[in-house]
């Protein structure tokens, strides 16, 4: 159950806030001071099996990509602040993950590779338009992230050999 914290403040000020009840902020938190929170926190996430297209509002959630076909995610346009994650959890088979952007943003970047091709460092997207996680290459647990300045999207992450990840465009 959710509690709206203005059936319970006044107007004026309010100071402290102890509860054991769920609290909903219906717009942004500002906070000075210092902050403890107790009992642990669970981060967004989202298990997408088809075509995805991403809002805004999704901002900070992991996206577990599960599906042997792969499919396309659609990035939200650039905003300061932005930041998603993407984990393969199925490894594709006939298609690659494809994750691209707002036609007017383009993607910077490098993916790092952890694999046995000690002379390849990772994959650079420069202006690219897409970054794609290629099919009967990506493996579980490969993972890029996304982080916006707003204008641009920046990538980073891991993948397990060079081939699993193409930037381009």
């Amino acid at each position: 159950m959710s509690t709206l914290i203005e059936n319970h403040l006044p107007v004026v000020k309010f100071s402290g806030l102890n509860t054991n009840t769920a609290v909903t902020f219906g717009s942004s938190l500002a906070v000075a001071g210092t902050v403890t929170l107790t009992g642990g926190m669970v981060e967004n996430t989202e298990v997408v099996t088809a075509t995805n297209v991403i809002t805004a509002a999704e901002s900070g959630k992991t996206f577990f990509l599960d599906a042997l076909a792969g499919f396309v995610t659609t990035l939200p346009a650039a905003a300061a602040g932005l930041h998603l994650r993407f984990i393969v959890k199925t490894a594709p088979t006939s298609n690659g993950y494809t994750i691209t952007g707002d036609p007017a943003d383009v993607i910077y970047g490098t993916v790092a590779c952890s694999g046995a091709e000690a002379t390849i460092n990772g994959v650079t997207a420069s202006a690219a338009d897409n970054v794609i996680l290629v099919a009967n290459q990506a493996l579980i647990g490969d993972l890029v992230e996304f982080y916006s300045d707003g204008t641009n999207w920046y990538v980073t992450g891991n993948v397990n050999t060079f081939a699993a990840i193409t930037a381009n465009g």
